[in-house]
């Protein structure tokens, strides 16, 4: 019987959402203090103006495929770790084909000590599972669910 490992993260959702529409609203903000008009913007600020609406673009698409994960990413059995991804069939990673699991932290995110990605290594490839709560406790648990009962058997 399946058991759940890991679920999306909420407030990872929520964030991302927040910082999209800051973004739109710095860009929005400057477009209608030139009158909406680009072309009477000085170079500097229509610099500034496209950076902004870029990160606006980009996080609203990051929203979007946060969203379309399924709320249950990874469930574990006595032989596999199930790990799903939207639409596709989950993948299967057997306990005794992992090398390592570990938690990466972003450059950016490393004052606040945020866990960016999972990593689980197998012999033959590697499963970055990202946007899931709890990111370090599902590592110890992958952990000892790999190693530790292995080798109780």
């Amino acid at each position: 019987m399946k058991k759940e490992l890991a679920i999306k993260s909420i407030p990872q959702i929520i964030r991302t959402a927040l910082m999209c529409v800051l973004s739109q609203v710095i860009a929005f903000s400057l477009w209608a203090y030139y009158g909406y008009q680009i072309m009477d913007m000085p170079t500097i600020i229509l610099a500034i103006f496209l950076v902004f609406m870029s990160i606006m673009i980009m996080l609203f698409i990051l929203v979007i495929l946060m969203i379309n994960n399924p709320k249950v990413m990874m469930e574990y059995d006595q032989s596999f770790i199930y790990i799903y991804r939207r639409k596709l069939e989950p993948q299967r990673v057997k306990y005794d084909e992992i090398v390592n699991v570990k938690a990466t932290i972003n450059i950016w995110a490393k004052p606040f000590l945020i866990y960016t990605a999972l990593i689980i290594e197998t012999k033959d490839k590697d499963y970055i599972i990202r946007n899931i709560e709890k990111m370090d406790e599902v590592r110890d648990m992958i952990m000892h669910l790999a190693f530790e009962i292995d080798e109780q058997k």
